[in-house]
């Protein structure tokens, strides 16, 4: 018990007033407090020389509460799900290789074409000859 007193009685660092003025923040970013309230309370807080006076400016105010953690069934579908993404992925990088050497084999086959075509034809119905 003494040393609970104590430890209110501890003198506030600046860093102590930052983050109570950073909880004021968000709880008037919430709805909890007015713009009156909060620079009445920041005020407060900031001329707080003991950690009792800042837990003074945040005594009516919600603590903190834990955040729900998502259910245990959720990482096995998000890892599923990032499976199914990765897959879909390399199956379309895939198909546009495919595709892309596809068009460049279809117009190197009709240049050949062209040149065998070319080849085949008399010097003087050749063009640029």
């Amino acid at each position: 018990m003494i040393r609970a007193v104590r430890n209110r009685l501890a003198r506030a660092s600046d860093a102590d007033r930052d983050r109570a003025v950073a909880k004021l923040r968000d709880h008037a970013v919430a709805g909890r407090l007015t713009v009156e309230d909060l620079d009445e309370r920041s005020g407060k807080a900031f001329s707080a020389s003991t950690l009792d006076q800042l837990d003074a400016v945040l005594a009516d105010l919600p603590r903190k509460r834990w955040q729900k953690r998502p259910p245990a069934r959720a990482l096995p579908l998000l890892v599923a799900q990032g499976v199914l993404l990765v897959l879909v992925g390399v199956i379309l990088v895939t198909i546009a290789l495919l595709w892309a050497l596809a068009w460049a084999g279809a117009r190197l086959a009709a240049a050949a074409a062209a040149r065998s075509v070319d080849s085949r034809r008399p010097p003087a119905l050749r063009g640029g000859a």
